[in-house]
């Protein structure tokens, strides 16, 4: 489905990336786990794109869930890839992999370590950054407002996503909103 959006997509007349190279974002998402229960996962997302289509950045993310013994804690690294492509002038398309590193600790349980990999795709609207030319290259920042889907797949020592730490081997299907600045 992705790759016939973006082969669909073709080249916008105006593309904002060519000139906004820096991606600050808030990420919140979550995705239902058995039992009726709500995973919940947040990040703060940095992406540089050194070209107009192909950016790299880091997520970083932390966590919390309830134990007999207390609190077991996680603090995580995610360091990203992506491809974007406009499919109007302020519709973009992207499709994004990353290896989540994660340490855990507290509850009364041995520190620990986890490994994650995700693939995701959605799309972005950039409401006020669809001018090309020097309307574009003066403005400070524009903002985005995205919607991703993304499947998260526990790879080595479980992965905490807030309720629960994710058992080595599971994957799970989120879904997450952006609030992001381009600069």
């Amino acid at each position: 489905m992705c790759a016939i959006l973006l082969a669909a997509a073709g080249n916008a007349k105006a593309d904002p990336t060519e000139i906004r190279r820096l991606g600050l974002a808030i990420r919140g998402g979550g995705a239902a786990a058995p039992e009726g229960h709500l995973l919940v996962d947040w990040a703060l997302d940095t992406t540089y794109r050194p070209w107009a289509h192909i950016g790299f950045g880091a997520e970083l993310s932390g966590g919390r869930v309830s134990l007999v013994e207390g609190d077991r804690t996680a603090f995580g690294v995610a360091p990203h890839v992506e491809y974007v492509q406009f499919a109007g002038p302020w519709l973009e398309l992207f499709g994004r992999t990353g290896v989540p590193l994660q340490a855990r600790s507290g509850g009364g349980v041995d520190g620990a370590g986890g490994l994650a990999l995700y693939g995701a795709a959605g799309v972005r609207w950039w409401p006020e950054c669809h001018e090309s030319g020097p309307e574009l290259a003066n403005q400070i920042g524009c903002l985005s407002f995205g919607l991703e889907v993304r499947a998260l797949h526990a790879a080595n020592g479980g992965y905490l996503v807030m309720p629960a730490v994710l058992p080595e081997g599971a994957t799970v299907l989120m879904t997450s909103f952006t609030i992001g600045l381009e600069l």
